[in-house]
């Protein structure tokens, strides 16, 4: 099997990973979103805030040395997961001590006991980060799939069984909680790989000094995608979080099933043509093409049908976030451009690149971010969203640095996607106001099925050899014979 169509079966096989998880975590949102309010959601987002900062401290440090050293024994993972370990452990510390001030500070006695209720959820992950970061070496997604699913299945089920019962906020807590204990057995279920104890200073070196770059950039990172919500949540409340929280929502899940479905196949694949650049460049554009195609539509739809999506599946109390969704849709324009472009400048060595671009753009913004949300919500979310459009071209100048990107091909790619979305709105824009719907299920499905129609006529006439190109890959990562693609 070529690596070509291995790194598109991985693609979906991440996808289905990612997308199933969300797609299940986002209908069982649906029914809590009914249950519960913007408060108990803003409450948990900010338990949930402090708890991924340690997230990114336990899975970068080792997570992409694991899978681009290009020599890896098994003493190097066992030295990642003991080492993460007693990390959790200390960091688990942190956050117990921590949550009484934390609550003081945001003026919300009820979130010292949300966070202590979460950390565990610190543990569970911790004791399979390692794991997953081998099967992303080895491109083996479909157990992360498996695990993925199952887990976000469970979680929901409890969730909505304890919200029922009347548990009201810690019904989210339950979810978490639950969810992170079955990702733990699934994955131990069914990997074949247990740690042993072969822990070295060389070992951890060895890692550390691949992966520091990455830490920097994880909460760099963490500062541009995170504190809006902290800061929403401390001048204007919990509830302002919640609404932020659910705006977010859609566009972070489907932004975070592209990311995690083509960052690490991208990683994995752009990893092993470092030294033939130019098959690095090919796989480059071939994969800023297919994502631009599928994933812009996603995120400009969804702004076009963003009215009926919430007063049909959300309810009326979340009637707020309507401008918000259409706002922060714009952010998963601009990920989506980006995701292949951090893979590759990853895979070749240059985080140092992108921990200077991470700091300059972030510095920026969260001064702005600070002076926003003391006026509006609104604002809040155009400055947040803002910071990603800007870091478009700027990714695009690292990568042209990097491998001599052609950067007018590199823009034709994404220009013709656009077109076709502009059609695309204009046609749900018709739409509404010829047959003026009130909002319904039927409503919302039509709007998405004709705008999804006029998206594909659109491409078929602008760029009909882009459609060709994603037939043929899925066609050849579909197959039962992977050595003949076109079969």
């Amino acid at each position: 099997m070529s690596l070509g169509i291995r790194a598109v079966r991985g693609v979906l096989w991440s996808f289905a990973e990612r997308g199933g998880h969300h797609v299940l975590r986002f209908l069982f949102y649906l029914v809590l979103a009914r249950l519960l309010g913007p408060r108990d959601f803003g409450l948990v987002a900010l338990a949930l805030a402090l708890l991924f900062l340690f997230d990114i401290v336990l899975r970068n440090w080792m997570n992409a040395p694991i899978v681009r050293l290009r020599e890896l024994d098994p003493g190097h993972l066992d030295t990642a997961f003991w080492i993460n370990l007693c990390m959790a452990v200390v960091l688990c510390g942190i956050a117990v001590g921590a949550a009484d001030p934390l609550a003081d500070l945001f003026g919300q006695p009820q979130l010292s006991s949300i966070i202590v209720w979460l950390v565990p959820a610190v543990m569970l992950k911790a004791l399979t980060m390692v794991q997953i970061a081998y099967l992303n070496r080895t491109m083996q997604f479909r157990l992360l799939a498996i695990r993925s699913l199952l887990a976000a299945l469970g979680g929901g089920a409890v969730g909505i069984t304890m919200a029922f019962e009347g548990y009201g906020i810690y019904s989210l807590v339950g979810r978490e909680l639950a969810s992170a204990a079955i990702m733990v057995i699934v994955l131990w279920a069914t990997s074949d790989w247990r740690p042993g104890l072969r822990v070295t200073y060389r070992r951890f070196n060895e890692l550390f000094d691949s992966g520091k770059h990455m830490i920097l950039n994880g909460f760099i990172r963490y500062l541009s995608r995170r504190t809006v919500t902290p800061m929403i949540g401390y001048f204007l409340g919990p509830a302002a979080a919640g609404l932020f929280n659910a705006s977010n929502r859609i566009v972070q899940a489907l932004s975070e099933m592209n990311e995690f479905a083509m960052g690490p196949t991208g990683l994995s694949a752009y990893s092993r043509l470092q030294d033939r650049p130019e098959r690095l460049k090919r796989a480059f554009y071939n994969s800023v093409e297919i994502n631009c195609l599928v994933a812009f539509p996603v995120f400009l739809g969804f702004a076009s049908i963003a009215p009926e999506f919430t007063l049909v599946l959300l309810g009326t109390k979340w009637e707020a976030a309507i401008p918000l969704m259409q706002i922060v849709a714009l952010v998963g324009v601009a990920r989506s451009a980006g995701v292949s472009g951090g893979s590759l400048l990853i895979a070749c060595g240059r985080q140092k690149w992108l921990l200077v671009e991470n700091l300059l753009t972030t510095g920026v913004y969260l001064i702005v971010l600070y002076l926003a949300v003391q006026h509006s919500l609104a604002a809040a979310c155009i400055v947040y969203t803002a910071q990603f459009l800007i870091r478009m071209p700027v990714g695009a100048v690292l990568v042209h640095k990097a491998i001599g990107l052609d950067l007018r091909r590199y823009v034709a790619i994404q220009l013709r996607p656009l077109l076709g979305c502009a059609a695309m709105i204009l046609a749900i824009f018709l739409l509404r106001e010829l047959t003026a719907p009130t909002p319904s299920i039927y409503s919302l499905a039509l709007l998405i099925a004709f705008g999804g129609a006029v998206y594909i006529l659109a491409m078929a006439v602008l760029a009909p050899e882009s459609l060709k190109t994603m037939h043929r890959y899925l066609q050849g990562a579909l197959s039962t014979n992977p050595s003949n693609p076109s079969k």
